[in-house]
């Protein structure tokens, strides 16, 4: 992996890390299923430790030092908020409007469709943020660096203008899909008491 991180005074400072040790060298890390699993910890785990180093850059420049209490407060309240806005509320929302219903499938597309407004909703409030609009540019010409590196296109501003700043393997794309999904595996487990839902 390749991480280029702006400094506060426009620099850019850059690292490297291999992915290809350990037990992704293995046979069984391209195996179907563990495969997803492995890219799933890559993208978590992973791009939440660079994060924080972006987060150590730029406090590091104001002169604060992130320590590991703070972070690890940072990453736990993110994860509760994230739980409680995108897991508890449509559960909640979906079983006061059609809680009444007999068929499970209703509550369980109404949970969906509340998910995925609520997480458009999110995107669209926080694009308003400079920073965080800034991301979404560079996050864009990730995904046409990307479509130009499986053309074998030269990786340069010319050549990797022409590709479009959407690509089908995006992590964000694969949130909508996780969703969609979910509201059918979950159709199929019908309705349970509210502490099972959750």
């Amino acid at each position: 992996i390749a991480v280029a991180l702006r400094r506060p005074d426009g620099r850019i400072a850059w690292a490297t890390e291999r992915l290809d040790s350990g037990f992704h060298s293995s046979r069984w890390s391209r195996l179907p299923f563990v495969r997803g699993l492995v890219v799933l910890y890559e993208t978590l785990v992973v791009g939440t430790r660079w994060l924080v180093r972006s987060a150590g850059v730029a406090a590091a420049e104001e002169g604060v030092e992130l320590g590991r209490a703070s972070i690890a407060l940072m990453l736990g309240l993110t994860l509760a908020v994230g739980i409680g806005v995108f897991f508890l509320i449509p559960l909640l929302l979906a079983s006061v409007t059609v809680g009444g219903a007999e068929n499970g499938l209703i509550q369980h597309l109404v949970e969906g469709l509340i998910r995925v407004a609520l997480f458009i909703g999110y995107l669209l409030l926080i694009a308003q943020a400079n920073d965080v609009r800034r991301v979404f540019q560079y996050h864009a010409a990730e995904h046409t660096a990307i479509h130009a590196l499986e053309h074998g296109d030269p990786l340069t501003p010319e050549a990797v203008r022409a590709y479009p700043s959407a690509h089908q393997r995006c992590g964000t794309e694969f949130l909508v899909v996780v969703i969609v999904l979910s509201i059918l595996a979950f159709s199929l487990v019908g309705r349970q008491s509210p502490l099972v839902m959750i």
